[in-house]
Formats: structure tokens, C-alpha cells, sequence
């Protein structure tokens, strides 16, 4: 069984996940929709999607949860440049079924050609289009079905990953390692000492008061947008951070159990052997200033 890389999503007492595993009765990969509830501690099913299944990159894929509906697309980097993309979606309380029919959005030419790491706000879908260095943004209002460009700049730190998430709050707009002033339309990178992203919002999230970074330690950063203060939060060595309200919710790898799990893969490799081995992370909340750390999931390793 492999837990996918998806980004964990959290609504009220839910987290969302997907968890792919290969089903050696059907000699087929099965792929399914699950929440975690937070107060019986239980994982509970709510689709198996494997007819249509969710793509990504090798990193995270391309899906999210947004006003009782689980979004995603199912185009994969390697297929951005034939323009193929379609967005679908389906009612987070469906129960649980297997083919059940996924509703597609229409689409526009620019979102063709946009990057596969779509936002979801506002009843709109936001999207970036990358020509050279120069950067695009777009919105398509789902009510009307309409389409329009809202921001337009050159990317003068040219990355070379060909995925950036794009993220908006009320301050400011996220996209890759830039951050673009909502009020004035300046575009700066803050984050002198922040880990490369490497197009993954993980590295950097924000709430109304502040932004959180990893810096190159892998150490969480608090930067207030009001004072420019930055202070380090969490010393100790974190995978990944994210936010939701006044709580952090942060990764951590265990090192021993994730090296087994690898060394156990290339082991395999080499003679056939009938299991296969997976590796989840362990998953903490805290609060913003870094304290009352509560872990919410036990990670690590083991056969299936």
C-alpha cells in the first residue's frame, strides 16, 4: 500500500486524503477518496475513484477539497503542452462508490495551457499561464462561466521546476517563490533564507496575521505581515508546514523508519518478492507561536 503525496485538507473536524495501493486480486492499482475524523480517530471511505483517477506529478496531485466538493484534474505535467485538461468534480458527502459520475467543468484555452496546480476561491478558479518570463494570472468565475486576466508580471528569478502553485489571501498573492503586494503590485521574494520550494506550496503558508516558511534548516519561520518581524518558531528539523485558522499543522519524517522503508524498495528490486512496503510521515498541530505541539497521527513503516 502507498499513501499518495496529496496535501492534506482540512474542513472542521476532517482531514482529506488519498491513499493509492495496488490490488493484487484485480492485479490493478485502487486509488480512494478518505477523511480522517478527528474526533472517533477513525479513516472513513468516502469513494473509490480508481476508474477516474486523480494525476500528479510525481510530487502532489493535482486535486482539492473547496465548498463541499473534492476537485481535480487529470492532466499530468507531461501532457501540459498537448493542451489536454479537464476538471472535475465530485459532492464530498456522496458515500461511498465506485465509478460513481464526476461532474466536468468547462474549460477555456488559457487554462489549457495553464499549470496543473489550479486555486479554487471565491466561486472562482484561479490559474497561471507562464509564456518565457513573463506570468499571467486568471480567474474564471464558475457561476457565469466567464473568464478574465487580473495580473500580469516577469519572473526575474526564473525557476526551472515546471510546477508553481499559485495561492491568494487577502495581503498578498503566492506564486512560486514570488510574493505579489495586493495593494501596490510590487513583486518581491521575502524569503532570503527559505528552503528552494521548487514549485511546492509546502514550503510556505500564511493565515490573516502571518506567513510561515521552512527556512534551509528546515526550521519554521513566523513572518508578521503588519511588523516584517520574523521570528523561528520551531527549531526542530519539519518535513512540511501548513495553516488552517490559529493552528500549524506540520510533517515530520522519521528518518529510521523512511530509510528502511527505501532500503526495502531497492531490496525488491532485486529479487521478486510478494509485498510491498510504505512510509507515512508523522503529523503534529501547534499553535502560531510554536507551542502546545499535539501529535494527530502516528507515521512510519510497515508491510501490506
Amino acid at each position: 500500500m502507498t499513501l499518495s503525496n496529496i496535501d492534506t485538507e482540512l474542513q472542521g473536524a476532517y482531514f482529506y486524503t488519498l491513499i493509492s495501493y495496488w490490488a493484487a486480486y484485480s492485479d490493478s492499482e485502487v486509488q480512494k477518496l478518505m477523511r480522517v475524523n478527528l474526533d472517533t480517530k477513525r479513516l472513513e471511505t468516502l469513494y473509490d475513484i480508481s476508474e477516474t483517477p486523480v494525476s500528479g506529478d510525481g510530487k502532489f496531485r493535482f486535486c482539492c477539497i473547496y465548498q463541499d466538493y473534492f476537485y481535480f484534474d487529470k492532466r499530468t505535467k507531461w501532457q501540459s503542452s498537448y493542451l489536454r485538461s479537464k476538471s472535475l468534480k465530485l459532492p464530498i458527502e456522496g458515500g461511498i462508490a465506485k465509478g460513481t459520475p464526476t461532474t466536468e467543468l468547462p474549460t477555456t484555452t488559457n487554462r489549457k495551457k495553464a499549470k496543473p496546480y489550479l486555486l479554487y476561491m471565491d466561486n472562482k478558479i484561479f490559474y497561471a499561464v507562464e509564456e518565457g518570463s513573463k506570468i499571467k494570472l486568471f480567474c474564471y468565475d464558475m457561476p457565469s462561466e466567464s473568464e478574465q486576466q487580473f495580473f500580469e508580471f516577469r519572473d526575474k528569478q526564473k525557476s526551472s521546476e515546471v510546477s508553481s502553485f499559485f495561492e491568494i489571501d487577502k495581503d498578498y498573492i503566492y506564486y512560486g517563490d514570488d510574493m505579489i503586494s495586493r495593494k501596490t503590485g510590487k513583486v518581491f521574494s521575502l524569503f532570503r533564507n527559505m528552503k528552494k520550494s521548487k514549485g511546492s506550496r509546502k514550503n510556505y503558508t500564511a493565515n490573516d496575521k502571518y506567513v510561515f516558511y521552512l527556512d534551509k534548516q528546515d526550521r519554521v519561520h513566523r513572518w508578521d505581515k503588519k511588523t516584517k518581524r520574523d521570528v523561528i518558531i520551531r527549531k526542530e528539523k519539519t518535513l512540511a508546514v501548513s495553516c488552517a485558522g490559529n493552528r500549524l499543522y506540520i510533517r515530520v519524517r522519521d528518518e529510521k523508519g523512511y530509510n528502511q522503508c527505501r532500503k526495502d524498495e531497492y531490496d525488491n528490486d532485486e529479487e521478486v518478492i510478494y509485498f510491498t512496503t510504505y512510509y507515512a510521515d508523522n503529523l503534529y498541530c501547534m499553535d502560531i507561536d510554536g507551542k502546545k505541539e499535539k501529535k494527530l497521527w502516528e507515521g512510519g513503516y510497515n508491510f501490506c
